[in-house]
C-alpha cells in the first residue's frame, strides 16, 4: 500500500476548496470530521454512489443537498427508476445493505463508489448482512473506482487485506486543533450524574444539551428519571436520535409511551425547506451521529461511557473522534463553541492494554472460540444454543448468528473479520483526534491527545442534584419492588429456560440496575442472594454493604492481625474473639462470626478434643 499525503493549508476548511474529487481506488484518512469529504462527491461533476451504514446518514445528507437519491429499505422501486430518468449528474447515497438492490437498476461501471465511514463497516462486520460486508470490503462490485473514507483510521497493518492493496491517502490540515475535553470518573452513579449534569446546564445556561449515550436502556432510564425529577420537562421537549428500526421503536414506546417518536437533526418540510431540529435536551446513539451533521448555535456535549452496559458491542468512547467534530453552524466557515464533557464508570479494555497485549488477548479468545465450535461440539445442540446466547448477550465480535440451520438450530458462525473489527476499535481508542479551527488561530493546548488519555484523571465535577430533584427521584422507583424483581429474574436465569427467555430476563435485569444506582452497587458487591437474605430491607443491606467495603479495605491489616498459618488448626471460639477484637479496634460495628473467615480464607471445620475448630487451608 503506497502512501500519499495531501497538505491542506491553513486557509482551507473544506476539501472542495482545493480538490475537484476524492482520490480514486484509495483508503482515505481525512483526519477530521466536518471537512466536506462526503459533500464533495455529492456535489461535484462525477456520477457517484455513496454507501453508508445508517438510514440516519442517508436522511441527513439528502436533506442538505438537491437532486440526490437516498435509498434505504423503505425506498420504492419507482422512486429509483424515476430518479434515474433525470438529466442531472446522478448522485446516490445508499445504506450498505441496500446496495445490492441498487445494482439491479444501474451499471456500476458508470459510477464511482465511495464507502463512507468505513471504520463502521470494518468494526461491525458480522452485524450487518455478512455477504454485503464482504462484498464491500472485497470491492466485488465493479464500479468505475472504489474508495473508502474515514476520519477514524485503523492502523494500516490491521486493515482488511483487500483494502491494504489500495493507495493510502492521508490529509494533514494545518488548521487542525485538539479540542478540550473535560472528563470525570463517576463510578456507579452514571445515571444520577447524567441527570445532574443535564439539569445543571438546563437551569443555569441557555445551551442545547447533547448527550451521546450508546445504550437504549440507559437512555430510556435517564429520560424517565429526568421527567420525574423535573415535571416541567415533557417528553416532547427531548430528542432521541437512535437507529430507527422495529426493535428500537417497540422498546422506546414500551418504556416512554405510545406517543414516542424518533427524531432527526435535519428534516425537509412540505415546502422543501430545511428545518433544523434541535431541542434543549437531545440523546444520541452511535447510529444516530456517525457521519451525521448537527446544526446548533450553542451546543454543550456530554459523552457517557458505561462499559458495564452490554447493550452495545462497542463503548461510545471509541467514537470520540467522530463526536467532537459533528456540530455545524448555519453560517459557513464559522466555528462552533462546543463545550465537551466525558463521564465514565469503568476504563474499557482497549484503553488498558498495549497493542501487543490486545492482540494476544484476541488470539487466546479466538483459539478458544474455534476449538469450541469444531468437531462434535458443532453438532451438539446445547453447545450451539449456548454460543448463540453468548453472541447475543455479550455482543462478542467473534460470533454472529445467521438465522437457523436445516435442523432449526441457531446458525452460529465465526466472524472472519473479527480481528480487523477489534483492531479498528483499538486504533480509535489510541489515535489523536482533531477538529478544524475556523477562527484561524491554532492554539497550543496542554490537553490530552489520545482517546485513551481521557481515562487518566478527573478534570471537572458535576454539581450534586438539588434536594427537590432528589426527593422527586425517590418517588420514581420502589427499591424493594425492584430488588425482589431482580432476584426473581436472576433465579430464573439459573433455571432451564429458552434462549429468548434468558435474553429477555438479562435485558430486564440490566434495566432494573439502571433504575437504581444503589441496587447496582449492592448487587456488584454482595451478590443478588444477599438481598433476599435480608428480606429486602434496605437498611440491613446497606449495613452489610458498608461492612464488607470496610473489611475489604482492611483485608491486609486483618490477615496481619490474625497471623494464621496454613494447615494449622485453631479453636473456633478463639478465632471468633480475635476477629471481634480486630473489628472493635478498627471501629467496625459488626458482631464477629466464624463465617466471616469466608472473606479471606479457605478453611475446613473440624474438632479438637470435641471442641469446634477451624483448619486453615489457604488464603483467598
Amino acid at each position: 500500500m503506497n502512501k500519499t499525503i495531501i497538505q491542506a493549508a491553513s486557509k482551507y476548511r473544506y476539501i472542495s476548496e482545493f480538490l475537484d474529487d476524492l482520490p480514486a481506488n484509495a483508503y482515505i484518512d481525512k483526519q477530521v470530521t466536518g471537512c466536506g469529504g462526503t459533500t464533495l462527491v455529492l456535489t461535484n461533476k462525477e456520477p457517484y454512489v455513496v454507501a453508508v451504514h445508517s438510514k440516519a446518514m442517508v436522511y441527513n445528507k439528502t436533506a442538505q443537498h438537491k437532486n440526490i437519491l437516498g435509498i434505504t429499505g423503505e425506498t420504492r422501486d419507482e422512486e429509483i427508476t424515476d430518479y434515474l430518468k433525470g438529466g442531472w449528474i446522478k448522485k446516490i447515497i445508499v445504506t450498505y445493505d441496500s446496495l445490492p438492490r441498487l445494482l439491479k437498476f444501474i451499471n456500476p461501471g458508470d459510477y464511482r463508489l465511495l464507502v463512507d465511514e468505513v471504520q463502521v463497516l470494518i468494526r461491525y462486520a458480522g452485524e450487518f448482512k455478512i455477504k454485503v460486508c464482504n462484498d464491500l470490503l472485497n470491492s466485488t462490485y465493479k464500479f468505475k473506482s472504489t474508495s473508502f473514507l474515514t476520519a477514524t483510521p485503523t492502523i494500516r497493518k490491521y486493515l482488511p487485506e483487500p483494502i491494504k492493496k489500495l493507495e493510502y491517502v492521508e490529509f494533514k490540515w494545518e488548521s487542525a486543533k485538539k479540542p478540550d475535553i473535560k472528563h470525570a470518573y463517576v463510578g456507579n452513579q452514571v445515571h444520577t450524574k447524567t441527570i445532574a449534569f443535564i439539569l445543571d446546564k438546563y437551569n443555569n445556561t441557555d445551551k442545547e444539551i447533547y448527550v451521546f449515550y450508546n445504550s437504549k436502556s440507559g437512555v430510556a432510564s435517564c429520560i424517565k428519571k429526568l421527567l420525574k425529577a423535573e415535571p416541567s420537562i415533557k417528553l416532547e421537549d427531548v430528542n432521541v436520535m437512535f437507529a430507527e428500526n422495529d426493535e428500537n421503536n417497540d422498546y422506546f414506546k414500551k418504556q416512554l409511551g405510545k406517543n414516542f417518536t424518533f427524531s432527526y437533526p435535519i428534516k425537509v418540510t412540505k415546502n422543501g425547506d430545511l428545518e433544523y431540529n434541535s431541542k434543549r435536551i437531545n440523546f444520541i446513539s452511535s447510529f444516530g451521529f456517525e457521519g451525521v451533521d448537527f446544526y446548533s448555535e450553542n451546543p454543550i456535549t456530554l459523552i457517557v461511557s458505561n462499559s458495564k452496559c452490554k447493550s452495545m458491542r462497542y463503548d461510545i468512547a471509541i467514537d470520540l473522534p467522530q463526536i467532537v467534530g459533528r456540530f455545524r453552524r448555519k453560517q459557513p466557515n464559522v466555528s462552533v463553541n462546543n463545550e465537551i464533557y466525558f463521564i465514565w464508570n469503568t476504563q474499557i479494555e482497549q484503553a488498558k492494554m498495549t497493542e501487543e497485549e490486545f492482540i494476544e488477548d484476541y488470539k487466546i479468545t479466538r483459539k478458544e472460540m474455534e476449538s469450541a465450535l469444531t468437531g462434535e461440539n458443532r453438532n451438539n445442540s446445547q453447545i450451539v444454543k449456548a454460543f448463540a446466547i453468548m453472541s447475543n448477550v455479550t455482543k462478542t465480535p467473534h460470533l454472529y448468528v445467521d438465522g437457523e440451520d436445516v435442523n432449526g438450530l441457531p446458525n452460529v458462525q465465526l466472524n472472519e473479520y473479527a480481528f480487523e473489527s477489534l483492531m479498528s476499535s483499538f486504533s480509535a481508542m489510541h489515535c489523536d483526534y482533531y477538529t478544524l479551527d475556523f477562527d484561524g488561530d491554532v492554539e497550543n493546548t496542554t490537553i490530552y491527545e489520545k482517546v485513551s488519555d481521557i481515562f487518566a484523571t478527573t478534570t471537572f465535577t458535576i454539581p450534586p442534584l438539588d434536594l427537590k430533584y432528589t426527593k422527586n427521584l425517590d418517588r420514581v422507583f420502589n427499591f424493594k419492588k425492584l430488588a425482589i424483581e431482580y432476584v426473581n429474574l436472576a433465579e430464573k436465569c439459573e433455571s432451564n429456560i429458552s434462549q429468548s427467555e434468558y435474553t429477555e430476563c438479562r435485558e430486564r435485569m440490566q434495566e432494573i440496575l439502571l433504575c437504581s444506582d444503589e441496587l447496582a452497587r449492592y448487587v456488584e458487591t454482595l451478590g443478588y442472594k444477599r438481598l433476599s437474605a435480608h428480606c429486602y430491607v434496605k437498611k440491613d443491606i446497606e449495613n452489610e454493604f458498608l461492612t464488607k467495603c470496610m473489611v475489604n479495605k482492611l483485608k491486609e491489616d486483618m490477615l496481619e492481625y490474625l497471623n494464621l498459618v496454613l494447615n494449622k488448626t485453631y479453636i473456633a471460639g478463639d478465632l471468633k474473639s480475635s476477629i471481634q477484637m480486630f473489628y472493635d479496634s478498627n471501629s467496625i460495628k459488626k458482631n464477629a462470626k466464624i463465617s466471616d473467615l469466608d472473606l479471606f480464607f479457605i478453611y475446613r471445620r473440624t474438632t479438637v478434643n470435641n471442641i469446634a475448630a477451624i483448619k486453615i487451608l489457604g488464603v483467598k
